[in-house]
């Protein structure tokens, strides 16, 4: 169905935990950044409370990643884009899950248009992104020309 700008499209939520904890506790391996990055594939702050008590949503990559064992939520599935068409928001008012995120549409969209967000890593900040990341990054600014191409 056609979609209106401003209109929630899904919702994205999982477990909540303090950002700077773990899911995985007990699990004390050193991780290589790109292990680290896929632990933390489906991890998204909430951007409420204090900056070392942040809350985050995490689902686990074994979960997430396949929508027989995961499906309570598909925010989560919609892929990144530096031209995105829907943005992440705090929705405060599930009657189920809560204080969750949501997926708003940024522009009409008609029916069967892929949905994109942009993540809103930024390489500029933070070097130790995913390597699929850095390679969409300098695409991207090699093409519109805005001066990110030594990253």
């Amino acid at each position: 169905r056609d979609v209106m700008s401003g209109e929630v499209i899904a919702f994205y939520s999982g477990l909540i935990i303090y950002c700077e904890s773990s899911l995985r506790a007990l699990d004390r391996r050193e991780l290589s950044d790109e292990e680290e990055h896929f632990r933390n594939m489906y991890n998204i702050a909430l951007d409420i409370g204090e900056e070392d008590d942040n809350l985050c949503i995490d689902i686990p990559p074994d979960l997430g990643n396949d929508v027989k064992r995961y499906n309570a939520t598909l925010g989560h599935k919609v892929n990144h884009s530096f031209r995105p068409n829907s943005e992440f928001v705090l929705f405060t008012a599930h009657p189920v899950l809560g204080t969750i995120m949501a997926l708003t549409a940024l522009e009409d969209m008609p029916a069967k248009m892929e949905v994109s967000v942009n993540y809103g890593y930024n390489l500029t900040a933070d070097a130790d992104q995913p390597e699929w990341f850095k390679k969409l990054w300098r695409e991207f600014y090699s093409e519109s020309g805005s001066g990110h191409e030594e990253l």
